[in-house]
């Protein structure tokens, strides 16, 4: 597997040094500190080594937040639309299933694994007649029935314009939204959440990392709290399920896209299926 991510990451550098205009020296220095990281971290969890490339691209960037122009207008494109999706849910025979089916579809925005696209619509449509892969969807409405503490995890902007939709048809009373310490890619972070209003439903707290991802031991102690004394975890999207694939909270639920073949193997489907799936122990391959 971390052949295949090596090469992932390696084309996250190019298209950084594209996207950006990197200058020759600048796109050099950025090649040859990534290359050096990979070749010395063999072993290393994916999404610490993601961390390591996009903070240092925003270092030579001198940029703290470079996809600012992507999250916002992907966040007010939805937000436009908000009419629509709501009386989507709404009229649909079983409201709560179909938001979540969007809450899943809405992970396939990622500038991370390489789907820049503006039309974001142009994305989400094709998914909506696909099936969802998951015999865990009972126990997923089980359980946001029974608890009291969710903690839900959020992953892109864009993306979260679906995650509110979730939020309200729940019932935001008992969830807690949590995004990234610091901007990294197009990942949450409070100002996501402000601007899709999801701080005016239910309390905001983010996890103090700026991996693209949720990785316990880079978390603050507030946001620890909170995951270790909810009663459900909400995960959402490759980049937290890679981060807590191995952690041990017995009830939570990852809702993603596989988006390479690796994680698609890991889970049993196929590259751009929807998942639903509940924790189970595993170790990456």
């Amino acid at each position: 597997m971390e052949k295949f991510c090596q090469q992932c990451h390696n084309r996250s550098v190019e298209k950084l040094i594209q996207k950006f205009s990197l200058d020759h020296q600048r796109a050099e220095i950025l090649r040859q500190r990534v290359q050096s990281y990979l070749e010395s971290t063999t072993g290393i969890p994916n999404p610490i080594r993601a961390q390591y490339i996009h903070r240092t691209s925003r270092q030579i960037l001198k940029q703290a937040d470079p996809f600012y122009i992507e999250k916002r207008d992907a966040n007010q494109l939805l937000m436009s639309q908000y009419n629509y999706w709501r009386n989507y849910i709404d009229q649909s025979e079983k409201p709560l299933f179909t938001a979540i089916k969007l809450a899943i579809i809405g992970n396939i925005i990622d500038y991370g694994a390489h789907r820049a696209n503006k039309d974001v619509v142009g994305l989400i449509e094709p998914f909506l007649d696909h099936s969802l892969v998951t015999s865990q969807l009972d126990l997923f409405v089980n359980s946001v029935q029974s608890a009291t503490r969710i903690l839900y995890l959020g992953d892109n902007a864009g993306e979260i314009f679906f995650d509110r939709l979730l939020i309200e048809t729940i019932g935001p009373q008992k969830i807690i939204y949590v995004t990234r310490g610091e901007a990294v890619i197009n990942d949450v972070t409070k100002v996501d959440a402000e601007a899709i209003g999801i701080t005016e439903l239910c309390p905001v707290i983010d996890n103090g990392s700026d991996a693209p991802s949720t990785i316990l031991s880079d978390c603050s102690d507030m946001f620890l709290n909170h995951y270790h004394f909810a009663d459900m975890i909400i995960s959402k999207g490759q980049g937290n399920f890679e981060g807590l694939i191995n952690e041990n909270h017995p009830n939570t639920y990852f809702l993603l896209i596989a988006k390479c073949k690796p994680i698609a193997k890991l889970l049993g489907v196929e590259v751009d299926e929807m998942v639903l799936k509940k924790y189970e122990e595993h170790e990456l391959i």
